[in-house]
This record gives structure tokens, sequence and C-alpha cells, in this order.
């Protein structure tokens, strides 16, 4: 997704590609600032993807794992993501109309686009949801329809928050950045440091191959059953 074009005083101007209404075409040469590859993606999807699928995984790494995989096949951002709801997802969980708030646009108002489930996301779905309901079931008050959930009880300001209310952008970003200094340092002089923010993450993503990982321990799965 564009940023504002400084030149233009703020407003993103109609681009190749682009139709009206719709969420204009995304140039790299836009963002001034550097992205994560798509080499450097998959080499840190599937570490994720490693650790959601682990037996032990823990309530945090499957849905890291699932956050940031929208985020990259998606182009989506934190604020679209948390505000994701269970109910908003097509049957079989193969398609999703995400409102978008891209910046510059205020003249045009929320847009929306269909996007589609890969067998990777639809994969960790299947792996987060039942660890999504642990967390909420205990929770009285009311349903909790948000997608993404905090894993652990929280506090902000002198309150205290229990496990399974809505995941908030800054809590996503929070997060990300915890698990990128950990594989920067990990990695540190064997690989270039990754940018910590979730901006550069989502930048530039697209679907990977179908042979990817969680595809291939999907069929596996189904095979057994």
């Amino acid at each position: 997704m564009p940023e504002p074009d400084p030149a233009s005083g703020g407003s993103t101007p109609p681009e190749e590609g682009s139709t009206p209404g719709s969420v204009p075409v995304w140039h790299p040469d836009r963002y001034p600032r550097p992205i994560v590859t798509d080499d450097e993606a998959r080499d840190v999807l599937h570490a994720l993807w490693a650790q959601a699928r682990h037996r032990d995984a823990t309530p945090v790494e499957v849905r890291r794992a699932l956050f940031a995989t929208m985020s990259r096949q998606w182009g989506a951002r934190p604020g679209e993501l948390c505000e994701l709801r269970t109910t908003d997802f097509e049957p079989g969980w193969r398609s999703h109309a995400p409102v978008r708030r891209p910046q510059g646009r205020t003249s045009a108002g929320l847009l929306t686009e269909t996007v589609y489930a890969t067998d990777e996301i639809r994969y960790l779905l299947k792996k987060w949801l039942p660890v999504r309901r642990s967390l909420v079931d205990p929770l009285s008050g009311g349903e909790v329809y948000h997608l993404f959930v905090t894993t652990w009880a929280n506090h902000r300001f002198g309150k205290k928050y229990k496990t399974g209310l809505p995941l908030r952008p800054f809590g996503a970003e929070r997060d990300w950045r915890a698990f990128i200094e950990l594989w920067n340092a990990d990695g540190a002089g064997t690989r270039p440091p990754l940018p910590i923010r979730l901006e550069a993450w989502r930048r530039g993503g697209r679907p990977l191959p179908e042979d990817s990982e969680p595809d291939a321990a999907r069929r596996r799965e189904d095979d057994a059953a």
C-alpha cells in the first residue's frame, strides 16, 4: 500500500493498475525505509511455522505465526488485522474482505477488498482457533468475536486486563519487535539484521509457493486422517 506523496500535500494520486475506489497499487520506491525481502521473509516464516507446528507451541507462538503470515501475504496493517472478527470470513475460512485504512486516503473513506486465505493461513487458523477458544471461554460479560486475542494478562496505565481480550495494534507491534530483536541477536554475524517494524515486514509481501511447509504439513495431516 502506498504512503502519501509529500509533493502532493499528503494525498495519494491515482497509480497505474488502480481502479476508482480500490486500494492503489504499491510501488517499492514509494517507501523510503528498508523492507524485509522475499528471501528474508521466507526464512522468518519457516521459523515461525516450525514454532507453531510444534506440539509444545505456546499460544503466543501460534498467534504470532498467523498474524505475521496474514500481514505479509495480505499486506495488512496491524490495525486491520486486530479488527478481524471470526464472523468476517466466508465459510471454510477461504476469503475475507478486510477494511483497509491506507494513509493519505481520508477523502476516499474506508476501503474494502477481497483477499483469499492461502493454504498456509488456513493451516495456521486450524491451529489457532482452538487455542483462541481456550483463552476466550473463561471470560464473562459477553462474547469476544475478534480473531486475535491476548495470550496472557496485561496491565496498562495501572489497570489490569485479563487474558483473551482483543489484541491491540501496540500489543502486536511490541510482540513482533521482541521476536525480531531475538531473531537479529541469534543471527548476528551470519545475516543482516531485519527492521523491527511491522510496516517494514508487511510491505512487498506476496503468497509463497504451494509447496511451502504449512501446506505440506496440512496435506500430511489430511492423508493420515
